[in-house]
């Protein structure tokens, strides 16, 4: 078993700016409230199994579980610095070493990370804002994923600093040149070259930002990556970015960010074959309409994006996908409230120069989900909450997050990993059984 340390963590100030965007901070409140529906206690007095099976599981189950993974450090809300840190690490490794888990999955490593970002690690009650590790393939060695977690529902600093404030953004050529330089602009009429949004600029710049300090030097990812092209005896090397909901923004964001780096035409030759992918599920759109130009031109063919119509995070905030919010549930008797309607439309308003636009990647894959009821709850008590799926809200949790393990066809792995944190409900289930897909687009086979 691996133990760090010291958590790799940073200090983040308070925003006393309010936002122009209340859509943001209203369902920032509601999912503080309904955190605990997503996130159950565990116990760690379980010891890892020997391995013993391989993967039935296809390579696009197993990235898209080790993006669910990623989001473990969200289970360990309020609690010192110290246990969200090493419940993150030992809860990783468990899981990858569980026997069950492998008749699924097969055998993957960590070999860097989880390294878990937290929003005051001073305080006995910190929260996470971002986590990722990297996996290492042991069956397919030169496989690696870099696994990116999402939106965490109980912090408000993810919710309006990683997604909401998109009124200002970053040049992505002043990324590439310096990413720790954390200045960030608004447009004028006119404006020379591609952007990605602060919150997504926030969000790459804290991944950026964290180290594993059990490794010599205490390296950040990238520099884990690159002193692994460097110096592997592998011929090929495989890497695939992941995440879901912020995630989901930020895996594609980072992928972009390693192949203009590290195979750019400025980036030095390597001796090993380096392919750079992404699955990205549920994100939200990660910058401008030349960003996404630039990334159809390096990643297109890389890249499969995966998305629920009736979700609406990835409707954010390409204007008319975000126009589409206004009716989204009417078809099922849910009406999208009338301040949520009106902050749309101001929003569509502020953002008309930003000509943001969502990736569009080669393998461009949506489904629907079915709308969720009251039936759904796994614990009928929680149907007094804010989150019943008769509601706004509520349906958007359900169609957000149930409904992507699903379509992936990982529910079996959902409970094993529950099993595993002796949780009350499956995994990133948000505590409701999932609907049925109505209509896909399915991945095509490896």
């Amino acid at each position: 078993m691996r133990h760090k340390t010291h958590t790799q963590m940073k200090n983040t100030q308070n925003t006393h700016k309010k936002s122009r965007f209340y859509f943001g901070a209203r369902l920032a409140i509601a999912a503080v409230v309904a955190s605990s529906i997503f996130y159950t206690s565990c116990s760690s007095n379980k010891k890892a199994v020997t391995p013993t099976a391989a993967a039935s599981y296809s390579t696009y189950q197993q990235i898209f579980t080790l993006c669910m993974l990623s989001n473990l450090s969200g289970a360990f809300n309020k609690q010192s610095s110290a246990t969200i840190h090493d419940s993150t690490i030992y809860y990783t490794d468990r899981i990858l070493t569980d026997s069950t888990f492998q008749t699924y999955m097969g055998h993957w490593k960590c070999v860097w990370g989880p390294s878990v970002m937290l929003n005051d690690p001073k305080k006995n009650d910190s929260m996470a804002i971002n986590s990722m590790f990297i996996a290492q393939n042991l069956d397919s060695p030169s496989l690696f994923v870099v696994a990116i977690a999402g939106t965490n529902f109980a912090s408000g600093y993810d919710w309006l600093n990683e997604d909401f404030k998109v009124e200002r953004f970053k040049y992505w050529d002043s990324v590439l040149a310096n990413v720790y330089d954390t200045t960030t602009t608004t447009p004028g009429l006119r404006y020379p070259s591609a952007f990605i949004s602060r919150p997504t600029f926030m969000g790459l710049f804290n991944l950026m930002s964290l180290h594993d300090t059990t490794l010599p030097g205490s390296p950040t990812a990238y520099q884990f990556l690159t002193n692994l092209v460097d110096t592997s005896h592998l011929s090929n090397i495989n890497i695939w970015t992941t995440g879901h909901s912020l995630g989901g923004a930020l895996a594609p964001t980072l992928a972009l960010y390693l192949q203009n780096k590290m195979i750019g035409t400025n980036a030095k030759p390597k001796a090993t074959t380096l392919s750079i992918n992404c699955l990205a599920a549920a994100g939200a759109t990660p910058g401008d309409m030349r960003f996404s130009a630039l990334y159809k031109k390096y990643l297109q063919a890389n890249t499969i994006r995966v998305w629920n119509r009736n979700d609406v995070v990835p409707h954010g905030f390409e204007g008319d996908m975000l126009q589409q919010v206004d009716t989204i549930y009417n078809f099922a008797g849910i009406p999208t409230p009338s301040l949520i309607q009106n902050t749309i439309n101001a929003t569509n308003l502020a953002l008309f120069l930003y000509n943001y636009r969502q990736l569009y990647p080669a393998t461009d894959t949506e489904f629907t989900s079915a709308i969720y009821t009251n039936a759904n709850f796994i614990n009928p008590a929680d149907s007094t909450s804010i989150l019943t799926p008769t509601m706004f809200l509520g349906q958007l949790v359900c169609q957000h997050v149930p409904a992507y393990p699903h379509y992936f066809g990982v529910d079996s792995i959902q409970v094993c990993i529950q099993h595993i944190m002796h949780a009350t409900k499956p995994f990133f289930s948000g505590g409701f059984t999932p609907q049925p897909i109505t209509a896909k687009v399915s991945i095509p086979a490896q």
